[in-house]
């Protein structure tokens, strides 16, 4: 697939870490208690997902060129994502077209051209296009961007991630933007008591947080990317409660069967919760939450058992609410009667007892536009 020419440096220091395969991770986790290994973190195998699932690859694998960047066949990623991919064998190009984007890959070349709106552009890739294997081969980034997706790349998991569904690349970007507190910033912002527990304590019981970050992208990337990759509940040596199980959401009723389903049905749960779980937390306020599993991530100052998920909500606030009821409740400043708002919130949706739960709902801040 391709790559869109990055023009910020947050997204060429992005487009870097998708193509370095050689920094996967593959973690053995040992218990303070036993001194023996519990589980292992990370993955060194590189994948591409879509919406949250895997794409296949039959009968080309992605590879590393000598540029260092890796290459993936364009039509299986493309297709998945519900594009039409055509073959030009006179001129070398692929063409592919999704939504009234059409972009023109040639092998052998390192520009692709992106056509929208009648109007055509060049994007030049840091690699060239190749053909092997019988596939045309491009680094994955440029090409999901140009057709209009968000795309992340978990460093812990080796994963490229690519989201097109509710939420648009900008409402991503901000939503993974606001910061996750340290175990310790928490307790601080919630007068919460710590029960003798630090940052360090919490990091041994939980290790996988040191490769979550509070404003940077792989950070969230490998947050999300966590709770579809990893059983809910990973075992643990020191917190004997928390244990992989499965669980049946108490809006939803749908279930999860832990080892008989993908783990992505659990966060599927979890966004449905979310959604309807904001519509009884709003109460007499008409409101919405439109999110999408590209939000769904895990906590630096959770367990395993918890999730968030971040969102935009619209609500139209009723002309005779009690508007410092609501303000106190999600922590929304100058609430007024009769009006209608746009902000970004956070849900904790708690795994426990076989139940899954949304428990409560605050405001980030920044308006969607």
């Amino acid at each position: 697939m391709k790559k869109k020419t990055a023009i910020s440096a947050l997204v060429l220091c992005l487009c870097l870490a998708l193509s370095i395969a050689a920094q996967a991770k593959e973690i053995p986790i040992y218990s303070d208690i036993t001194g023996k290994q519990q589980y292992t973190i990370g993955s060194n195998d590189f994948k591409v997902k879509f919406n949250g699932e895997k794409v296949d690859f039959p009968d080309a694998q992605p590879f590393v060129d000598e540029h260092d960047r890796t290459l993936v066949p364009l039509r299986f990623v493309t297709e998945k994502m519900g594009a039409a991919v055509t073959w030009d064998e006179n001129s070398s190009t692929a063409t592919v077209e999704k939504d009234g984007t059409r972009v023109d890959v040639t092998i052998g070349n390192s520009n692709i051209t992106v056509t929208k709106n009648g109007e055509a552009s060049t994007v030049v890739m840091d690699t060239k296009a190749v053909l092997k294997d019988g596939r045309t081969f491009v680094p994955v980034r440029f090409i999901a961007e140009a057709l209009g997706a968000w795309v992340g790349y978990s460093d812990l998991f080796n994963t490229a991630q690519i989201y097109d569904d509710v939420l648009t690349p900008k409402e991503i970007s901000r939503l993974h933007s606001y910061p996750d507190p340290t175990w310790e910033e928490y307790l601080k912002l919630t007068g919460e008591k710590s029960y003798g527990v630090t940052n360090e304590s919490w990091g041994k019981s939980f290790p996988q947080i040191a490769y979550f970050t509070g404003t940077g992208e792989n950070g969230f990337s490998n947050a999300n990317e966590w709770t579809i990759e990893m059983p809910k509940g990973s075992v643990s040596d020191s917190i004997q409660t928390i244990k992989a199980e499965s669980y049946t959401g108490v809006i939803t009723k749908n279930s999860y069967k832990y080892g008989e389903q993908e783990n992505i049905i659990c966060d599927k749960i979890a966004l449905a919760e979310a959604i309807y779980g904001t519509a009884v937390q709003l109460g007499e306020v008409n409101g919405k939450l439109r999110t999408d599993l590209s939000c769904v991530m895990a906590s630096r100052h959770l367990s395993d058992g918890n999730l968030l998920v971040r969102g935009v909500l619209t609500m139209d606030v009723p002309e005779d609410a009690n508007t410092a009821n609501l303000s106190e409740k999600f922590g929304m400043v100058g609430l007024k009667a009769g009006e209608h708002y746009e902000c970004d919130v956070e849900l904790k949706i708690v795994l426990t007892g076989g139940k899954m739960s949304a428990v409560g709902m605050k405001a980030l801040g920044g308006a969607a536009e």
